[in-house]
């Protein structure tokens, strides 16, 4: 029987360190990340770690077109330009207007369809052909490409929204589109009750993640692929691996000789529990890399990596690092 090998993807790695308490200790994730062989890397982005993973050049995922897929599968048609829309909580001070966050799970089920259906109504106004996605985003489809990028959501979070927008003349009219659906925000009754009552509106659009489907890779990398988010969901059914979600428990039960990739993502705001659900993953993989079952490599957004196998673990001289020191 052959040795399983585990990718585990962690976007969150670098933040969750930051944000532990000095007295705060994973002695499973430290362990690992101590004894394993270390790769430096430079990534362009979480995405495009992503899309390097699974054997893609590092670049721009396109994001709009893999959430449609990893929604509907093999009747997303290929070769369609297709752009994600997300709702948005925008602020504004003297000098700017800024988002500070995205999307509409903050909000009772009832205001959340109240909001969705709004921009709905500005995106058929405008006779675009959209769709809502599962993750409560939409997704624009085109016929032409714009000729022009939008910022990925994550680099226009906390910007001036006149330095995130694109400033070609071919952006004008998506340019009124994303206001014209502010100022219906704006204006509609769930924003203006939570507005009166000092309650979180979300009173915006941004558009982004434009592209089209690659082809599948030429090399099949993963078997198994325990995601949630919609890039990774997206190259998985592009490249014929078994989705499995990842769920309230951790992965287990590999078959031997399975390529498996966990694309982990944080599920919470609370720092600690979340490094607790991390290092429970971590400490469920302790056994099997001892008994030479398995091979592990972690990857960070930024492409560094970490290969562990049985062994690097006998390396006892070696000793356990804090987590922020080998982040």
């Amino acid at each position: 029987m052959g040795r399983t090998r585990l990718t585990l993807l962690v976007e969150d790695l670098a933040n969750l360190a930051g944000a532990l308490p000095g007295d705060k200790s994973c002695p499973s994730i430290e362990l690992l990340l101590t004894r394993g062989n270390f790769r430096p890397g430079q990534a362009h982005s979480a995405d495009g770690q992503r899309m390097a993973l699974f054997g893609y050049a590092d670049g721009d995922a396109p994001f709009a077109a893999l959430t449609r897929l990893a929604e509907d599968g093999a009747s997303m048609p290929g070769g369609r330009y297709c752009l994600r829309a997300d709702a948005v909580t925008q602020r504004a001070d003297m000098i700017r207007v800024f988002m500070t966050g995205a999307g509409l799970g903050d909000l009772p089920e009832r205001e959340q369809q109240d909001l969705s259906h709004c921009i709905d109504q500005v995106f058929e106004s405008e006779g675009l052909n959209y769709s809502r996605a599962y993750d409560g985003s939409w997704i624009l489809e085109l016929e032409t490409p714009p000729g022009f990028r939008f910022m990925p959501l994550d680099d226009a979070l906390g910007m001036d929204m006149a330095d995130a927008l694109p400033p070609e003349l071919e952006a004008r009219n998506w340019r009124r589109i994303i206001n014209e659906a502010q100022v219906a925000l704006h204006n509609h009754p769930v924003n203006i009750e939570n507005r009166q009552a000092g309650r979180m509106e979300v009173n915006g659009i941004w558009i982004w993640g434009g592209g089209v489907l690659p082809e599948p890779a030429e090399e099949s990398v993963f078997d198994s692929v325990f995601a949630e988010h919609p890039v990774t969901r997206g190259l998985a059914v592009l490249n014929g691996c078994e989705w499995r979600s990842l769920g309230s428990s951790n992965p287990d039960g590999f078959r031997p000789g399975e390529r498996v990739l966990i694309d982990w993502t944080v599920k919470s705001r609370d720092a600690d529990a979340e490094v607790d659900r991390l290092e429970s993953l971590f400490h469920g993989l302790l056994a099997p890399l001892r008994n030479g079952s398995l091979s592990l490599r972690v990857a960070s957004p930024e492409g560094r990596t970490w290969e562990i196998d049985r062994n690097a673990l006998r390396r006892f001289w070696r000793r356990r690092a804090s987590l922020p020191d080998l982040i």
